[in-house]
């Protein structure tokens, strides 16, 4: 490395010339570089919420968690999936394998499997909530106000005030 080194403080042309270009290859590879602020991000992550109004959770547990979760068992590409059963909501969330090829076909797959359950409840009165996880419908902004000194109405007509502002940005 010191002979180059060496080599580039004796031929001081070439030295500028090199220096040159590998600063004009940085410039115009900067120009190709795919960038973008918010990526659209696919996480390997799927939640699927019943709700069963006035079911103890054991009851929730059996008559719909332990349904749902059969029914997801016959679907491949499936990591893991965790459940939790309250009193009146199941909630399960579905951990896909990274090594999947195609992930939004097996996603496919996890909804059409849950839209194929018939022996739910009958106090069930919704279809089971499938809910893909992706930054896209992530909130980007979130903004809190409140204040001891301004009573609601007038809190709340500054919050709208914000949010008329927000929404007349170009993109939002």
């Amino acid at each position: 490395m010191n002979g180059f080194l060496d080599f580039l403080v004796r031929q001081k042309k070439l030295a500028l010339v090199f220096s040159i270009s590998v600063i004009a290859l940085g410039l115009v590879s900067l120009n190709n570089i795919q960038r973008d602020q918010f990526p659209d991000v696919d996480f390997e992550i799927m939640t699927i919420v019943t709700s069963y109004p006035g079911a103890s959770p054991e009851d929730v547990e059996q008559n719909i968690t332990n349904v749902i979760e059969d029914e997801l068992s016959s679907v491949t590409g499936i990591d893991k999936f965790t459940s939790t059963s309250r009193a009146g909501v199941s909630s399960i969330v579905i951990t896909f394998s990274q090594d999947v090829s195609d992930l939004s076909e097996i996603k496919q797959e996890v909804r059409n499997v849950v839209n194929r359950i018939k022996s739910l409840p009958e106090e069930v009165v919704d279809l089971p909530r499938v809910i893909d996880r992706k930054t896209s419908r992530k909130s980007i902004i979130k903004i809190s106000l409140s204040s001891d000194e301004i009573d609601y109405a007038e809190l709340r007509g500054m919050v709208d005030s914000i949010a008329q502002s927000i929404e007349s940005i170009v993109g939002v």
